[in-house]
């Protein structure tokens, strides 16, 4: 599959094709004093503006291959997640960075705020805590998963296939 331009609505295009006829009628049958040239550009500059609005509403879109997939891995390490869940999936996300196929992933752990790590292994050395007022530490009394969402929005490739793992 190649780039290509597609257009989500037909109905723009068919309501152009309706109006034409009547711009095109009502320009020839005006009683405008302009000569012959000025009526002429007028016209072509009115079908110009029509075929702009038929464009803009039928919901144009630019559908490109890629190959470059990102990846964001986000693990809840709250304490209403089971630790033998937590490593088990640490586990799966070592094997799917293993993963030769495997081009641009990122590695979050979250309770009550996502914090990045190096690894998968680096969830095992991040500080947590039940004291919200330490700073250097995760408080797992709490999750958010919406600040979690905003933060791997955030961490993607611009031109790439986005998907995130969110195991919580």
């Amino acid at each position: 599959m190649s780039d290509r331009l597609v257009f989500e609505s037909a109905w723009p295009w068919l309501a152009l094709l309706v109006a034409l006829p009547l711009v095109v009628w009502v320009a020839r049958t005006s009683r405008a004093a302009l000569a012959p040239g000025p009526q002429r550009t007028l016209l072509a500059l009115r079908v110009a503006a029509m075929v702009a609005v038929a464009a803009a509403l039928s919901q144009p879109a630019w559908l490109a291959t890629s190959d470059r997939v990102s990846v964001v891995y986000a693990l809840d390490v709250s304490r209403s997640v089971d630790p033998a869940f937590v490593e088990a999936a640490i586990a799966w996300m070592e094997r799917a960075q293993a993963d030769p196929r495997a081009q641009r992933q990122r590695f979050f752990a979250f309770a009550d705020r996502p914090v990045e790590v190096d690894s998968p292994a680096a969830v095992r050395a991040l500080k947590v805590s039940t004291d919200r007022d330490r700073a250097d530490a995760v408080d797992t009394t709490a999750t958010d998963v919406e600040a979690m969402l905003d933060t791997a929005a955030a961490a993607f490739g611009a031109t790439d296939l986005k998907r995130v793992v969110l195991m919580t």
